[in-house]
């Protein structure tokens, strides 16, 4: 399978799962001739209801055929572990010795990865361009030195790594768009007075909420860039209450009291909600 210059992959679709499992296909037959399976583990599954899964740890199994329960099949597997700042992924052989590992860059537009062979020596760059998508493999000094067959060897491996790492499932988009209308449909004038009027002891200027919006813009940009999970509400609130403390408006004390405390209860409160509802459904699913 691997010496093939290009795959398709394909998803198993499912409701509530926690775990990604990829069909490998012949983009000209569609024969399956390989299969892809993610194992984070119960622990890590779990946690992946209130953490990005970008940050925890994860393993994935690449196969031959169609059996991702056949040992003998297994080529390679694919490995992370947690992540803060700079992720590292290690490529380890059926016998689970690494042939290799690549490593982010801590400061790069678009995201780069060094990629480094078993003994610890440099030997290319992944870089991406402005909008950290389309990623190309360069040697070490940044130019492109592989020949059209190892470009696309390298192209269908950067595709496989990638359905296997930065999925959404549309049911979850399509549930968080709903979810966050109905939200604002229910609650906006309280979201408005409070953010305007309640905040600072003055009423929002028009440049106050200019100064505020750009900074949470390049916040949560800033933030889905490293993927971090932010609320886009706290970063306004703290914007809105940061430009009336350079306004010298003064602050209303019992409102950022209650933001704060809503704040430091959000977390326990949504591992306690998360876990009841994973409880439930683990006796319906």
């Amino acid at each position: 399978m691997l010496d093939r210059q290009s795959y398709f992959i394909r998803e198993h679709v499912g409701f509530m799962k926690l775990s990604n499992t990829y069909d490998i296909l012949d983009p000209q037959s569609q024969r399956q001739i390989g299969i892809a399976q993610e194992r984070p583990g119960t622990f890590i599954q779990v946690l992946r209801f209130l953490i990005n899964k970008q940050l925890l740890p994860t393993k994935i199994f690449i196969y031959s055929g169609d059996n991702a329960e056949n040992d003998g099949a297994l080529l390679f597997s694919i490995q992370r572990g947690i992540t803060l700042f700079r992720s590292r992924i290690d490529i380890l052989d059926r016998d689970g010795r690494t042939m290799g590992w690549m490593k982010s860059k801590a400061f790069s537009l678009g995201g780069a990865f060094r990629v480094h062979d078993a003994a610890d020596n440099e030997v290319a760059l992944v870089k991406g361009d402005w909008k950290g998508w389309n990623f190309r493999f360069l040697d070490k000094s940044g130019k492109l030195p592989a020949d059209a067959d190892t470009k696309n060897n390298l192209k269908g491996f950067k595709q496989l790594i990638d359905k296997a790492t930065k999925f959404i499932p549309t049911w979850v988009k399509v549930t968080v768009a709903i979810a966050l209308g109905l939200g604002t449909m229910v609650g906006w004038k309280r979201i408005v007075v409070t953010v305007g009027e309640k905040i600072g002891k003055t009423h929002l200027t028009y440049a106050q909420g200019a100064s505020a919006e750009l900074v949470a813009m390049a916040t949560i940009g800033a933030a889905d860039a490293f993927g971090l999970p932010v609320s886009t509400t706290h970063v306004l609130s703290s914007g809105v209450a940061g430009t009336m403390a350079a306004n010298k408006s003064g602050l209303q004390g019992s409102t950022i009291r209650n933001l704060l405390t809503a704040w430091v209860l959000t977390l326990p409160a949504a591992i306690i909600l998360s876990g009841t509802l994973y409880w439930l459904f683990s006796f319906v699913f």
